[in-house]
């Protein structure tokens, strides 16, 4: 199952819960919180991590200012290549690529004044620091999927899952547990993930999907349910009764105020 990233990412990871405060804890809990950033690598692609424009920028011009002096054709061909790598390689609106692409001109013009190279990196800078937020990877809408079951009078049935890293370390393979005809999106911020579904009343079982979802989880995790129409009609009341039971104290994110910008 193709699954198209929507949303980008701050992945830092929160301080290891009833870790000690002396030495040897700390030392523990930051090779925990290492191992957790590499792990949460593989969920985020790099065109969607929040420094990637500032290192396509970064390397780029580098490059431009290290072999214009001798050559302007190459510092030319490498701002090029910049562009390239902006428009081609980073997810987000066409708006923010094109920024990031054109703050590649001074990589042209290595005799450019110092403002110029000032201002293209600030402006740089500034993009990335308005891209944290969740990752949201999905594969069908939820909200249009519960809105079809309406127009339809079938009953469906929601799910929510929320773990961490160091239980699921691969959680994009959870979606391989479902069907294709159901609709999954996997929420990650600062080291959590929670899973939200809306399946088909035709042909479902509670405890298929659970065995299922553990079996490729690898791990055994509690699920949230609710039912449509009988616990609410509306995504937000399904989601927050299926939440209901999910309640923890060491991973108290609240993913319905995180904004979810469309990265497709």
């Amino acid at each position: 199952m193709e699954v198209p990233i929507e949303a980008h990412n701050e992945s830092a990871q929160p301080p290891a819960y009833g870790a000690r405060s002396e030495t040897g804890g700390r030392a523990t809990q930051f090779l925990l919180r290492a191992r957790d950033w590499f792990q949460s690598q593989g969920v985020v692609p790099f065109g969607a991590r929040p420094y990637a424009p500032a290192l396509v920028w970064l390397v780029a011009m580098v490059g431009a200012s290290a072999l214009g002096g001798r050559d302007a054709r190459a510092a030319l061909l490498i701002s090029a290549l910049g562009v390239i790598a902006a428009v081609a390689t980073l997810r987000g609106p066409l708006g923010a690529r094109s920024v990031t692409a054109l703050a590649m001109i001074p990589g042209a013009m290595p005799s450019a004044p110092a403002w110029v190279w000032v201002l293209s990196g600030g402006v740089v800078a500034l993009l990335v620091s308005v891209r944290g937020g969740p990752v949201e990877l999905r594969s069908h809408d939820l909200q249009r999927h519960l809105d079809w079951c309406r127009r339809r009078q079938e009953n469906a049935h929601v799910l929510v899952l929320r773990f961490s890293l160091r239980e699921v370390p691969k959680p994009a393979r959870l979606l391989e547990s479902f069907r294709t005809t159901d609709s999954i999106a996997l929420h990650y911020s600062h080291g959590t993930c929670e899973l939200q579904a809306v399946l088909d009343d035709t042909g479902f079982s509670r405890e298929g999907v659970e065995r299922r979802v553990a079996d490729y989880a690898g791990a055994s995790l509690r699920c949230g349910w609710a039912q449509f129409p009988d616990y609410g009609v509306t995504l937000d009341t399904l989601i927050e009764t299926a939440r209901a039971d999910l309640a923890d104290p060491r991973m108290e994110i609240n993913f319905t105020e995180l904004p979810a910008e469309s990265y497709a």
